[in-house]
């Protein structure tokens, strides 16, 4: 390659740099241009440090998103808590297979992006509380009556740790998904509670008969960027629950923009009751 042909070659590579940067900067502009379609202030319940090797070649600060979805127990007492229903896949456009469709196996369906419904300290995470709470006063109840069984005393520290651990967690639960933005604003209106983003459903296949179940795999945006002025704030958060108190120390005010994308606002002292 000529002295020449190289110097091409590097004013296209850096022409390509620039360009992409330059769209990922009007997203962002996009993104931001407007009121932000919600407002959440969210805590480090919600909020935990990435570790470097999730970040990989990016050396700033970012914060992962800690969500869960309500838990339900199946027929076999399996404990799925990201799992959708056949009725919700058929809802989001999935299809249903046949017999047909699975000999030898079930053909398998992409993977699809769809818009998810974020509940910030609402009935979702206080019936799960209320349902832990009562599983730790019927573990009482049987130790009570038989106090020196070694199995019932294991199972009320079990049930006790896991209280302790749903009140240091996020208090942000997926509560619904879908396809029209429009129709979940609608359903859920309050933008100080209700959060709608894109996250990525994948579909599974189980039980007999034969269902379509769906798995919600991450949401899209799970990554915020942390700005400089608040990395001295916001560095020392920690990522597991377990390593979290009960009582939330800040208040970082997250705002979704009209890409459903977040980014911090501000960040302080939370609040008190």
């Amino acid at each position: 390659m000529s002295r020449l042909e190289r110097r091409h070659a590097l004013l296209a590579g850096v022409a390509l740099i620039l360009l992409i940067n330059a769209f990922a900067l009007a997203g962002v502009w996009y993104n931001r241009s407007d009121e932000p379609d919600s407002r959440l202030a969210l805590s480090e319940r919600e909020l935990g440090v990435m570790s470097p090797y999730l970040r990989r070649e990016n050396s700033g600060l970012f914060l992962q998103l800690q969500w869960r979805m309500p838990g339900y127990w199946e027929e076999d007492g399996g404990r799925s808590p990201r799992r959708l229903s056949a009725a919700q896949m058929r809802q989001l456009g999935f299809h249903i297979p046949d017999a047909a469709d699975c000999q030898p196996r079930c053909r398998r369906q992409a993977a699809r992006e769809v818009l998810v419904v974020l509940e910030l300290d609402g009935p979702a995470y206080h019936a799960e509380l209320r349902r832990q709470q009562e599983s730790v006063e019927q573990a009482s109840r049987a130790l009570a009556a038989l106090p020196e069984d070694q199995q019932l005393q294991q199972r009320l520290a079990h049930q006790r740790r896991e209280l302790d651990d749903l009140q240091r967690d996020t208090r942000l639960y997926v509560v619904e998904v879908g396809l029209d933005r429009d129709v979940l604003r609608q359903r859920y209106a309050d933008r100080s509670r209700y959060a709608i983003v894109r996250g990525l459903v994948s579909p599974s296949y189980g039980g007999k008969p034969l269902q379509l179940r769906g798995y919600l795999r991450k949401l899209s945006n799970e990554q915020i960027n942390v700005p400089q002025r608040w990395n001295w704030a916001l560095a020392g958060l920690p990522s597991r629950a377990r390593d979290k108190s009960t009582i939330p120390g800040l208040r970082i005010e997250v705002a979704f923009g009209q890409r459903l994308e977040p980014w911090i606002t501000a960040v302080g002292e939370a609040r008190p009751d």
